[in-house]
């Protein structure tokens, strides 16, 4: 008897882990100083997620230019409504439905960001936070956090010959 609460104990202790890897999360990417980039967000999801929300802070000379919900949020009747805290230089996206709908398990792309770096951005971490989703009857779907390393890029330098002409491998 012993051994069968044992084996049901580690059971619904593997079924909790496993329930943990819902998340919406960036990839990590470049990004050259002075420049534009837009990446996608995506949501990584175990079970039907009726909406979500959460909040992403941006290192320094990391700042969002625009955001747009993506095709699949709209093929569910999603909406998004978004606000961003310079000052703190934090960013809060809401995803929630116009209908009794649900977004289905899957990992996919559910908006776009553009991102803009300061001429001096050196790269940093930007943090997803406080990321929740809830079911069709209202109950909380706890994610797990996520970090995205946004590194800064550069070009490389030109070579030159002495006579200060372009140096050119053929």
């Amino acid at each position: 008897m012993r051994y069968h609460l044992l084996m049901l104990a580690a059971l619904m202790l593997a079924m909790t882990g496993m329930a943990q890897n819902n998340r919406v999360y960036i990839e990590d990417f470049e990004i050259e100083p002075g420049s534009l980039i837009t990446v996608p967000v995506l949501l990584a999801n175990e079970s039907p997620t009726r909406g979500f929300q959460f909040n992403l802070s941006l290192p320094q000379g990391l700042t969002i230019v625009e955001y747009a919900a993506s095709d699949y949020l709209l093929k569910f009747d999603m909406n998004m409504t978004c606000a961003d805290n310079a000052k703190d230089n934090c960013f809060t996206a809401f995803v929630y439905p116009s209908s009794n709908r649900c977004l289905p398990p899957d990992t996919t792309a559910v908006m776009t960001i553009q991102f803009k770096a300061d001429t001096d951005f050196s790269g940093g971490e930007i943090k997803f936070w406080k990321t929740r989703g809830s079911t069709l009857d209202n109950q909380t779907i706890y994610m797990d956090d996520s970090m995205t390393t946004a590194s800064a890029a550069h070009s490389a330098p030109i070579d030159t010959q002495s006579d200060g002409n372009l140096f050119f491998n053929h």
